[in-house]
């Protein structure tokens, strides 16, 4: 399928789940944040996996359009650079579970890091990852206590999955447990900065336990992904 069709399909996907979204609540609220967000790494997805040749430049294209068209004529401007950002992230994935694009993609690119320099960059990755997402979205929605968890959980499990994907990916023998290895060190110290702020650790337990294993599983996967594609090409 021409690259044209599937970047015009996700635009279309996306607007109606966008308005159906506003109108099945009848307001625009900072709590569908979390939902815009999601749809926008699914437009990315939809861009890149539906499209002949699996490139991640078709989800950049669905970012850069649909941030010109909400930026533009919803006069939101300040939000394209994330909307840009998750269809990129939403291109990477689609890509990344294609053996096609996969075996093209590590044919053309090999690092042979040390473990210790490919950790130390993954979290580093991932830190950067973080903080640039959360910054996007607070000049674009803002955060409110409704929805803040949620926004926190679905950016931190995004940087995860590349951070432990470059700590991987630039090994030699690309062995899983360096992405996993990043993602836990980031995971740590995450928390151990919530920690210094009582109200958000004090009676919100069950969220920090679920939390923790939900990130463990986006560092485990992000990794998965560079190490699966290098069993698949050797």
């Amino acid at each position: 399928m021409k690259p044209v069709f599937p970047i015009f399909l996700a635009l279309i996907t996306s607007f109606f789940l966008v308005i159906g979204i506003d109108v099945l609540t009848n307001t625009v609220d900072v709590n569908l944040a979390i939902f815009t967000y999601l749809i926008y790494v699914l437009g990315g997805i939809l861009a890149t996996g539906l499209s002949k040749e699996y490139k991640i430049r078709y989800g950049l294209y669905y970012g850069l359009i649909t941030a010109i068209i909400i930026g533009g004529f919803f006069k939101i401007p300040l939000i394209a650079p994330l909307i840009i950002i998750l269809g990129t992230f939403g291109g990477f994935i689609a890509a990344m579970i294609s053996q096609k694009y996969r075996l093209s993609f590590f044919n053309r690119y090999e690092f042979n890091f040390t473990p210790l320099i490919t950790i130390i960059v993954g979290v580093v990755i991932t830190s950067l990852c973080y903080i640039l997402l959360i910054s996007l979205a607070v000049v674009s929605y803002g955060i409110a206590s409704a929805n803040v968890y949620g926004t926190l959980f679905l950016f931190g499990g995004i940087s995860l999955i590349l951070g432990s994907f470059v700590s991987t990916f630039l090994t030699k023998d690309k062995k899983i447990q360096y992405g996993i290895y990043s993602g836990i060190i980031f995971i740590i110290f995450k928390f151990l900065v919530e920690m210094t702020n009582i109200n958000v650790v004090q009676g919100h337990y069950y969220i920090i336990i679920t939390s923790t294993i939900g990130y463990l599983f986006f560092a485990i996967t992000g990794s998965y992904l560079a190490t699966n594609k290098i069993k698949i090409r050797e």
